[in-house]
């Protein structure tokens, strides 16, 4: 009972991980640097752009963090992808915990 409890407890505080899925599109995008700047849109952006990949939790979470925390747990994908911004997919409880990384063209 206690090894549960624990695990429990662990579970719910570590933060989220990220996997990334093909965009489905065969646009390709160079790696940006490690620490690149980008933007997080809840609404695809209005200039032109390409989705390069998804965002995909790699477990169920049940509280994916505000916006800084997602911002710090995806980055590293985001700019392996070439991305230049995320659209976000908020939960009702307005959580970030996903979303298409997208080029600009």
């Amino acid at each position: 009972m206690r090894y549960l409890l624990a695990c429990a407890l662990i579970a719910g505080c570590l933060p989220p991980s990220y996997a990334v899925e093909s965009g489905g599109t065969t646009a390709r995008v160079p790696p940006r640097p490690a620490n690149c700047d980008f933007e997080i849109l809840g609404v695809p952006p209005a200039r032109n752009y390409v989705e390069v990949a998804q965002l995909v939790p790699d477990v169920p979470v049940r509280n994916a963090g505000e916006l800084e925390s997602f911002r710090e747990a995806i980055g590293p994908q985001v700019c392996q992808a070439g991305g230049d911004a995320v659209i976000a997919k908020p939960t009702p409880n307005g959580l970030w915990t996903g979303g298409a990384i997208v080029a600009y063209q």
